[in-house]
């Protein structure tokens, strides 16, 4: 029996995955995802001799940290595979060394630095030198910056599409969560609670309308929830979901308004308050 390491992450809409032969290379592949994009999902997969896959267990990747790893059970939901095992088992076995360049003797170092600097003065004599710039080379033209789609623009279309409110709409919008990914429908039912509710009954609800690829857990509301705090918090969005035990192993679940607090360059400067009489006859 064969083993692959499969990791998934969403671009825009939609979800892809890079295959890794080792965990080591998926690993190192999903902490650089979830660093650059927030989270990444690695699964470990047994591959059978007809080719039959079946789940061990996954880790959840956000912002470059690991998570516990989560038993699974089932064969895994289907997904497009943008690099296979075999793309990306180059970068993971073993890279050749390239030769050292042989050390210059000490003259032929002081008839390199000569070399440099004639050709320097040169370049100043017929004035064409300039001086190097601090930071990375330029490497051609420099690139406009892409264009962010319009905020106001974005909780219309929530709206419209997911047929919710425009106070949930423009909380999803403004964390950057993906709008058809489950993570997005567990803090919209904590959002749409207005107050706490209970993680079980979000597993039941999620799990009574047919339509989740599997059977959602626990474990996947918790994974939203700290998904999304992690995205609160990267966007400076006013909002936090906290999460409180409850005596049945069960978690209340509850998203509060927080205050987000500024370096003190960024603060107003207090306005000057008026002195007493007593200050003003002193």
């Amino acid at each position: 029996m064969a083993k692959i390491f499969q990791v998934r992450y969403t671009v825009g809409d939609k979800t892809v995955a890079h295959e890794h032969y080792t965990e080591k290379g998926g690993r190192s592949d999903a902490k650089a995802l979830s660093k650059v994009i927030g989270n990444a999902m690695m699964g470990e997969i047994d591959v059978a001799d007809d080719n039959t896959q079946s789940m061990v267990r996954i880790w959840e990747f956000t912002g470059g940290e690991m998570g516990k790893p989560i038993k699974r059970e089932g064969a895994p939901s289907a997904v497009e595979v943008v690099k296979t095992a075999d793309d990306t088992r180059i970068a993971e076995g073993k890279v050749e060394k390239k030769p050292k360049t042989p050390k210059l003797t000490d003259e032929e170092k002081i008839a390199k630095i000569k070399a440099e600097a004639e050709q320097k003065l040169k370049e100043i004599a017929e004035g064409t030198f300039v001086l190097p710039a601090r930071g990375r080379k330029a490497t051609g033209e420099p690139k406009a910056p892409r264009a962010k789609a319009d905020a106001a623009d974005r909780v219309a279309k929530l709206v419209e599409d997911l047929k919710i409110s425009e106070k949930a709409a423009k909380i999803i919008s403004g964390a950057q969560l993906n709008a058809t990914g489950r993570r997005m429908r567990v803090v919209l039912a904590i959002i749409n609670a207005e107050g706490p509710i209970n993680a079980s009954k979000i597993v039941t609800d999620l799990n009574a309308t047919g339509k989740e690829d599997r059977e959602v857990d626990a474990d996947d509301v918790m994974g939203a929830v700290h998904h999304a705090n992690f995205l609160f918090s990267r966007e400076n969005q006013p909002w936090r979901i906290t999460v409180k035990d409850l005596e049945n192993s069960d978690k209340k679940l509850n998203l509060v308004a927080v205050r987000i607090e500024y370096d003190e360059a960024d603060e107003p400067a207090p306005e000057a308050q008026p002195k007493d009489e007593g200050e003003a006859a002193a």
